[in-house]
């Protein structure tokens, strides 16, 4: 990306913060059932009357990022006076940082969000390029949505932190948390990064519902995730949930098969089984999830108490 070298692209090594608690957060007994909380609102969020465009296109993190950013530095132009809000030129560099996108990607989605009425542009300047992108009122439901679901998980982990009691509560405390937990992120602090086998998924349209419904079915029926347990996957709940093809969902778990992270059991690939391989990389992402969240819980309640 012009103006910004590929050394920035962040490396795929855990972030010092995950690495210093990740084995804890494992070991906690509230740990897989935080996970299965988590789990369940993601494959049920497109069923929560959000738009169809969200519904397929949320299932990959890119997209997701790209409006998190958006919304974030919106929320600090608005909310702190910090900044010019959201820009095109923001969007590209945390895409591209990330990992996750080339800049013509980033525009043409940021194009095709716009047509749909999930931002505008302001009328403050006449070069799209540094004009400011406004969120509509459905990217900032399913943003603030999302993070709810995320301190919900994690407030099993944390028990006597009243983490979820304060985002219920407090509609400043849950955008503070929001901007916090951005900020993290884009200092470096990415929880996905690192997880080849996770990105398999949530580099997709639907990954994430996919994913999310595995893991639920896998805890469903176990205390754990665990290799030997059998779980059922519908291929046309799938597709009608994300509004996807049945074949695009085949496509996607056919290749994780061949990636060996799922094993397909049954006929049509219905019944499946995630593998040792998925299972541990999976378990690793979500505590860095959870650390992530945690630590920008604590940066929330300190900036509400400090100002």
């Amino acid at each position: 990306m012009r103006g910004i070298s590929p050394r920035l692209v962040l490396p795929k090594h855990l972030h010092p913060m995950f690495a210093e608690q990740i084995d804890g957060v494992r070991a906690d007994p509230g740990f897989y059932a935080a996970m299965r909380l988590h789990a369940d609102a993601t494959r049920m969020a497109p069923g929560f009357g959000c738009d169809p465009y969200y519904a397929k296109h949320m299932g990959d993190a890119g997209n997701l990022l790209i409006e998190q950013v958006a919304y974030f530095h919106h929320l600090l132009k608005e909310h702190q006076d910090h900044g010019a809000g959201a820009t095109l030129g923001k969007l590209q560099r945390a895409a591209f940082i990330h990992g996750f996108a080339s800049p013509r990607r980033v525009t043409m989605y940021v194009k095709r969000i716009v047509q749909v009425g999930r931002m505008s542009y302001s009328e403050d300047a006449r070069d799209r390029r540094v004009r400011r992108l406004i969120p509509g009122p459905g990217l900032c439901t399913t943003a603030l949505r999302h993070t709810r679901n995320l301190t919900r998980a994690a407030a099993m982990l944390w028990p006597g932190e009243d983490l979820n009691e304060h985002v219920e509560r407090d509609p400043e405390y849950l955008e503070a948390l929001y901007i916090a937990m951005l900020g993290r992120y884009l200092a470096g602090a990415d929880p996905l990064r690192p997880f080849a086998d996770v990105r398999h998924f949530t580099s997709k349209d639907a990954g994430s519902y996919l994913l999310g419904s595995m893991i639920y079915g896998c805890l469903e029926h176990s205390d754990k995730l665990d290799p030997a347990t059998e779980f059922t996957l519908s291929y046309a709940d799938a597709a009608a949930a994300c509004g996807v093809s049945r074949t695009h969902v085949r496509n996607v778990i056919e290749a994780a098969e061949g990636l060996g992270l799922v094993t397909k059991m049954g006929e049509g690939g219905r019944s499946v089984r995630l593998t040792q391989k998925m299972i541990g990389s999976y378990e690793r992402y979500f505590a860095c999830l959870m650390i992530l969240v945690h630590a920008a819980a604590g940066d929330a309640l300190e900036s509400l108490n400090a100002g």
